[in-house]
């Protein structure tokens, strides 16, 4: 496979959000590798769509990860994990076994990978490395949604105040929506918290007024807004700069 340059870079000084948004934009095909204290997780990507994830920590594995949601018992996880080598893939012996259905198989593969892209919106250190390549063709099942939807996802799903202050910035730090707003509203979902959010920019606005015009708790509006402005719906307010003389 050939490829065609690297791009690298940490997580303490960029979001996950906004290195996902960046490769979106472009069109990007390739592999992004995350490693954090020898964990390593790579999201692969054709096309600016994400359509595939890896991870080498254990509890990311198909069977714990069938095993966590009640699609195998203690006996059948065990029996068929001693069945694994680096050739046969834990969700393929378990196909084999009768264990489970290939249609079962085929939804495990398609959550897996999305809980393996959702845990690395909670990492706020770490390496990254961003390899672009030709687009991948191996992986018979591979996801269907949409880079933003994940990443507004993604950005949901923190808890972590470092990660969305980082972000958000203060109280007074002023939003407005972008040029390109409609354009992504239509792509997406957006969830009725977020539109209320959303219809609340008439003008460019403050964090703090934001949060004393709506009736949402202030963590949930500074999340909302970490991710709209995640996705490109909104936007730091421009300020026209005046010389002086």
């Amino acid at each position: 496979m050939q490829i065609y340059f690297e791009q690298e870079g940490r997580l303490e000084n960029t979001s996950l959000a906004g290195i996902l948004k960046s490769l979106c934009d472009r069109s990007e095909s390739g592999m992004l590798t995350i490693e954090q204290d020898g964990i390593k997780k790579s999201i692969y990507l054709n096309n600016g769509n994400i359509v595939f994830a890896t991870s080498n920590w254990e509890n990311d594995r198909m069977g714990i990860f069938l095993f966590q949601h009640g699609k195998l018992s203690f006996e059948d996880f065990e029996r068929s994990s001693e069945l694994m080598t680096p050739n046969r893939r834990h969700g393929g012996i378990l196909v084999e076994l009768g264990v489970i259905t290939q249609q079962n198989l085929n939804w495990a593969v398609k959550e897996q990978v999305k809980e393996i892209i959702m845990s690395l919106f909670h990492w706020d250190r770490g390496g990254f490395t961003f390899i672009s390549m030709d687009p991948l063709k191996s992986e018979p099942i591979t996801l269907k949604a949409k880079t933003l939807d994940l990443i507004l996802e993604g950005t949901r799903r923190i808890t972590n105040w470092n990660i969305i202050q980082a972000e958000v910035g203060s109280l007074n730090a002023c939003f407005e929506l972008s040029e390109e707003n409609g354009a992504i509203l239509n792509r997406i979902y957006i969830k009725p918290k977020e539109k209320k959010v959303i219809e609340a920019f008439h003008k460019a606005r403050s964090v703090r007024e934001i949060c004393n015009e709506l009736e949402i708790s202030d963590f949930e509006i500074c999340r909302i807004l970490m991710g709209l402005q995640a996705v490109g719906i909104i936007g730091f307010e421009k300020r026209e700069e005046h010389g002086t003389s």
